[in-house]
C-alpha cells in the first residue's frame, strides 16, 4: 500500500512510521493525480492525519497539485471539512489561492461535493471568512477585555462562551493548549503486543526493526518477535511526554514511532535513546535505504564484508543468457566510437562479451533486498522494478567495489581520497553515478580513453533500483539529492544519480572486446 492510500485511508500509524523514516516523501505527489498528502488527508476529513503531518512532519499547508493546482485548502473546503479548514488557516493557508480553474478554497466551499449537507456548507464557508485579528500579526489574539469572560474549549478551536447564533460567522481564536499541570506524573506508555504489531504491514516492520537496530531478516513473525521487547524496553525507560512540544528552530524535530495498545487506540513509543541504539536521521534529501549510511554500526558490518567472485563459463545457457542480458544495453551512438571514428574515416566500434564473473557479496545482497521492500512500501511497482546498470574504473579499483558496493566521496570507507569535479548532477558528497549503456563506461575502465580496435576492459554490472527518478534539465556541478525522489537521472537520460549506495548492488564483471562493425545491409536481412 502506497502512503498516498495510507493518507487516502487515514491510517496514521503506518504512514508516521514511513515518514519517520523517510521523511521527504511528505512533500511528494501521487503518481496518479499529482495530488499531495496533505491534500488528500484535507480532502477526506481526516483531521488527525492532517494535524500530524503539519506538526509533526512540517509539511507545507500550500502545497499545490501538479494537476488542478488545488491547495489542501481547496481539498478541505470542496469536501465542507470545517475543522480541517480551521487547522489549516490557523498553521498559515492562503485563503485566496487559486487553482487552475481560478476557484478560491471560499469557491469550493461553495459549490461543494456531491453529498456535503447544507450545514457543512455552512460552516465550512464561516471559518473561511471569519475575520482575523491583525494588531500583532495574523491570527494574533486579541488584547484582552477588563473583564474577559470565560471561555470554553472546543477542540480544536478556542471561542467565547457567548456564541452568536449560526447565522453569524464564528470568529475563531488560535488554537491554545492547556498549560501542563507541574505536579503531572509523567505519561504512562503501553508497550505494543504481537497481535498490535501484526497489523503493520512487512515494510514498516523492517523499518521499525532498522530504526532499533535490530536484524531485518526472516519472518513477519521474527520481526514482531525482536521489536516487541525492544519497544517496551524503550518504553519502560522513556519519560518522553506523548505529545512533543516542537523544537526550537534550528532543532530537528523529534520523531516518535506509534504502534496500538491492546484496546485498539494509538501509543506513542519513543525512538531508541542513545544507550540502546541510535535512530536513523533523516534529511529533507534522505537516503532511501532502511539504514543510515554513517551509521557505525553499518560501516562496521560493510567493513567486514566479503565477496566471491566466480567465472561464468563461456558456451553455456547461464553465458548466452548474460550475453543477451548485456546487449540489451548496449546504447549503439557513442560519439566516441561512432561518429568520431567516421571523422576520423574510421569503422564505427562494436562490442562483444569475452569473458564475465558472478559476484556474491552477502551483506550488500541483503542491504539491497532491504532498500527494495522499503521502496515496495511507498512507490508504485513500476517504481520498483530491479533495473540495469554499470559503473567502469580503473581495474584496480574493482575489488574495493565489490567488498564495499559504489560508495560517496568522504565516506569513512572509502579508498578515493581526491574528485575531478562534483558530479554534473549531483553532488558526490551525496550519491553514487552509474550508467544506463555498457559503452558509456569502457573508458574510464581505460584511463578516460576510448577503446580501440581489438581493446579489451572490464567494466561493473549492477542490479539497481532507481525509484522514484527526478530528471535533470541541465548539467549543473553539486546539486543536491531532490526531496521527494529516490534518484537523479541526467539531461540526455544515459546515467542515474542514486541517493543511498543500496540502491546498486555489483552482480557481475563483464570483459567487453571492441571490434570494427564490418556488417553489411545483407547481414541483417
Amino acid at each position: 500500500m502506497s502512503i498516498h492510500q495510507l493518507a487516502f485511508n487515514g491510517s496514521a500509524v503506518p504512514l508516521r512510521a514511513v515518514l519517520s523514516c523517510q521523511p521527504a516523501l511528505v512533500s511528494e505527489l501521487s503518481a496518479d493525480r499529482g495530488s499531495s498528502l496533505l491534500y488528500t488527508a484535507a480532502r477526506f476529513n481526516h483531521f488527525a492525519v492532517c494535524k500530524m503531518l503539519i506538526e509533526e512532519f512540517h509539511a507545507d499547508v500550500n502545497i499545490r497539485n501538479k494537476e488542478n493546482l488545488s491547495t489542501p485548502l481547496h481539498g478541505a473546503a470542496f469536501g465542507g471539512h470545517a475543522d480541517v479548514v480551521q487547522l489549516l488557516i490557523l498553521h498559515g493557508a492562503d485563503t485566496s489561492a487559486k487553482n487552475a480553474y481560478h476557484e478560491t478554497p471560499l469557491d469550493n466551499a461553495k459549490a461543494p461535493a456531491d453529498g456535503v449537507k447544507k450545514a457543512q456548507s455552512k460552516s465550512t464557508i464561516a471559518a473561511l471568512t471569519a475575520p482575523k485579528t491583525v494588531s500583532g500579526g495574523e491570527f494574533s489574539a486579541p488584547p484582552p477585555a477588563a473583564s474577559p469572560p470565560p471561555a470554553v474549549v472546543v477542540a480544536p478551536v478556542v471561542v467565547a462562551a457567548a456564541v452568536p447564533p449560526p447565522a453569524v460567522p464564528v470568529v475563531a481564536a488560535p488554537i491554545t493548549p492547556p498549560a501542563p499541570s507541574p505536579a503531572a506524573p509523567p505519561p504512562h506508555f503501553v508497550p505494543p503486543t504481537p497481535a498490535s504489531l501484526n497489523k503493520l504491514t512487512l515494510p514498516t516492520l523492517v523499518s521499525l526493526c532498522t530504526q532499533y537496530s535490530l536484524s531485518a531478516t526472516g519472518t513477519k513473525a521474527d520481526l514482531i518477535g525482536r521489536l516487541v521487547p525492544a519497544i517496551t524496553a524503550a518504553c519502560a525507560d522513556s519519560a518522553t511526554p506523548a505529545v512533543p512540544a516542537l523544537p526550537q528552530q534550528d532543532e530537528p524535530p523529534v520523531k516518535k514511532l506509534v504502534v496500538e495498545s491492546p484496546s485498539g487506540a494509538p501509543v506513542a513509543v519513543p525512538a531508541p535513546t542513545a544507550t540502546s541504539a541510535p535512530a536513523e536521521v533523516a534529511t529533507a534529501a534522505a537516503s532511501t535505504g532502511v539504514r543510515s549510511v554513517d551509521d557505525p554500526a553499518w560501516i562496521a558490518k560493510l567493513s567486514a564484508a566479503t565477496y566471491t567472485e566466480t567465472e561464468v563459463v563461456p558456451n553455456t545457457q547461464e553465458f548466452w543468457d548474460l550475453e543477451e542480458k548485456v546487449n540489451a544495453w548496449y546504447q549503439g551512438r557513442n560519439e566516441d566510437y561512432v561518429s568520431n571514428r567516421l571523422k576520423k574515416k574510421k569503422k564505427p566500434l562494436t562490442f562483444v562479451l569475452k569473458r564475465a564473473w558472478k559476484i556474491h557479496n552477502p551483506v550488500l545482497e541483503e542491504a539491497f533486498a532491504d532498500t527494495r521492500k522499503l521502496l515496495q512500501s511507498t512507490l508504485d511497482d513500476g517504481q520498483c522494478r530491479v533495473r540495469v546498470a554499470f559503473h567502469g574504473t580503473r581495474e584496480v579499483n574493482i575489488p574495493s567495489i565489490l567488498r564495499t558496493g559504489l560508495l560517496r566521496f568522504k565516506h569513512p570507507l572509502n579508498p578515493c581520497k581526491t574528485q575531478a569535479d562534483d558530479g554534473y548532477f549531483g553532488t558526490n558528497l551525496k550519491g553514487v553515478y552509474v550508467s544506463r549503456y555498457y559503452d558509456y563506461t569502457l573508458k574510464y575502465c581505460n584511463g578516460l580513453n576510448p577503446l580501440d580496435d581489438g581493446g579489451v576492459a572490464k567494466t561493473i554490472m549492477f542490479k539497481c533500483l532507481p525509484g522514484k527518478v527526478f530528471p535533470i534539465p541541465k548539467l549543473s556541478m553539486g546539486i543536491q539529492p531532490t526531496a521527494g525522489y529516490n534518484s537523479h537521472s541526467s539531461p540526455n537520460n544515459l546515467e542515474w544519480y542514486l541517493f543511498d549506495e543500496s540502491q546498486a548492488c555489483p552482480e557481475y564483471i563483464v570483459e567487453m572486446k571492441a571490434q570494427e562493425d564490418t556488417r553489411t545491409a545483407a547481414d541483417d536481412e
